[in-house]
């Protein structure tokens, strides 16, 4: 039985994608994209989606037929014997094609939830001995992120919205394996806000881990023990598959620098921030203000406390009576990096705050420390090729130090490796449906004299014709379990090293 593509956009937001939903019959093409950028990489791309459909009445033209922003997308097929989902995204914008005597096409874009944890700035409040996957969770629990099903809640600011229940629960699902790692300090280092994406990044590279968003819409995180464990080979293509990615020898190394940031921790009570000139209160307002920790040198700085508030105000800004009491100051949030402020002025007259200073038990960044491993051999025989790692959430070269071995081993010898492959659907009809990212799959080609196993960190998929023709291209990333092993895990050989 052939295959059957099936697009669908949840208009009425109430989480079914229902028959009239559907834009199979209009649909001409697809091409989606989920995983990594390449191998190694700690954390996944925003996965996209681009459905070109024909628009011959307009409906797919928003100035003509709503298609709004936000309303969620899902890509699945059907092959006889199982459906499944192959993306979940949300549609980001349209492109129709103008003109009476145009193509009257319209492409519609999605983007998982990558896309939206990009666009959170996010801030923590303090984060200390916690793993990763604590961290991540804290980090996601911060950004906003739009309700998967709005129909039949109450919308504050939405005309059409009917009276319903309040919106409550977590709007994205996760899965986070429990991390190997403990990191002493996390957050201090973010300042007034750092992209969600960027901080979930840190945490997976400092974990050797992975985060990404699987076909499902669910956010995972795997730990880096995962790929050591997962030794059953899911799929296997001798000499059959298409546009093979080849290489040999790029990837060995013979340095690992590791750079991490030590704290140190100060007294209780210390000054954590100070206003730097006076501010005009208008009466009756309220204002916010981010204060982000300075030390006396205006380094920033963390605070595993936020312990006194101490203010003043007066009637102008060189001076004037003394309006303190008709002036509050509130913190709605005590965060690792910074502090948010509420300052608000009951009077019926305009005051000025003439200082501002809170007081707590700092957490003083020190100057970053970069621990070096080399490999003699490697530098006399393959020359030099160094990989360096910023990891901020370390505070300890004893963590770097393993971080900088496993490295070195796991890259100390030249090798052959598959870094895509591309598959024809029509001859791997079950594979290209069913296997996903961190699938593990085997390969061999005789033209290189090449084998191993992979696990899929990226697959990109071109469907045309309703199905008829489908491309599949994944990237690979080599399993290691050759390597290393799990000590109450794995039993030793002698050619394997202990992973950390």
């Amino acid at each position: 039985m052939s295959t059957t593509f099936a697009i669908a956009i949840d208009h009425n937001d109430n989480g079914i994608y229902a028959t009239e939903e559907a834009l199979t019959q209009a649909v001409i093409s697809l091409t989606w994209r989920l995983g990594m950028a390449a191998p190694y990489d700690p954390i996944a791309q925003v996965a996209t989606a681009q459905v070109t459909v024909r628009n011959m009445n307009q409906a797919f033209s928003p100035e003509q037929t709503p298609l709004l922003p936000g309303k969620r997308l899902r890509i699945t097929s059907d092959d006889g014997t199982a459906t499944r989902t192959h993306f979940i995204g949300r549609i980001t914008h349209v492109e129709p094609t103008p003109g009476d005597w145009g193509h009257k096409l319209a492409i519609i874009h999605a983007s998982d939830a990558m896309h939206e944890l990009a666009q959170n700035q996010v801030r923590v409040t303090p984060l200390v001995d916690v793993r990763a996957d604590e961290a991540i969770a804290a980090i996601i629990d911060q950004c906003e992120i739009r309700f998967p099903v709005l129909a039949g809640y109450i919308v504050l600011g939405r005309a059409d919205s009917r009276v319903g229940q309040k919106l409550f629960g977590d709007p994205l699902d996760v899965d986070l394996q429990q991390g190997r790692s403990h990191f002493a300090y996390i957050g201090d280092l973010w300042g007034a806000g750092i992209a969600a994406d960027e901080a979930i990044g840190q945490l997976a590279n400092s974990e050797r881990g992975r985060f990404y968003v699987n076909r499902q819409g669910q956010a995972v995180f795997l730990n880096r023990h995962h790929t050591l464990l997962q030794t059953t080979s899911q799929a296997s293509f001798d000499d059959d598959m298409q546009g093979l990615a080849y290489i040999y020898g790029d990837e060995v190394l013979s340095e690992v620098d590791v750079t991490v940031v030590p704290r140190t921790i100060g007294n209780p009570g210390s000054l954590l921030w100070s206003l730097a000139q006076p501010q005009r209160l208008p009466r009756q307002d309220a204002r916010q203000i981010v204060a982000r920790y300075r030390d006396a040198e205006d380094n920033p700085m963390g605070a595993l406390s936020l312990d006194n508030v101490a203010f003043t105000a007066k009637a102008t800004a060189t001076g004037g009576p003394d309006l303190t009491a008709q002036v509050d100051v509130g913190v709605l949030e005590a965060g690792m990096s910074a502090a948010v402020l509420e300052v608000r002025n009951f009077g019926e007259e305009e005051a000025y705050l003439h200082t501002l200073d809170l007081f707590g038990t700092p957490l003083m960044i020190a100057d970053p420390l970069t621990l070096e491993w080399g490999n003699r051999y490697n530098l006399t025989t393959y020359g030099k090729q160094a990989l360096e790692l910023y990891l901020p959430a370390l505070s300890d070269i004893s963590e770097a130090d393993q971080i900088a071995r496993y490295e070195l081993v796991r890259r100390q010898q030249p090798r052959g490796s598959v870094h895509q492959i591309g598959l024809n659907a029509r001859s791997h009809a079950e594979h290209a449906l069913a296997r996903s990212l961190f699938d593990r799959i085997s390969l061999s080609d005789t033209q290189t004299g090449h084998s191993g196993d992979y696990f899929i960190v990226a697959e990109e998929h071109h469907v045309e014709v309703g199905g008829y023709r489908h491309r599949v291209r994944w990237t690979l990333e080599p399993a290691e379990d050759d390597r290393f092993f799990i000590i109450g895990q794995h039993n030793l050989d002698g050619t394997r090293y202990p992973m950390y």
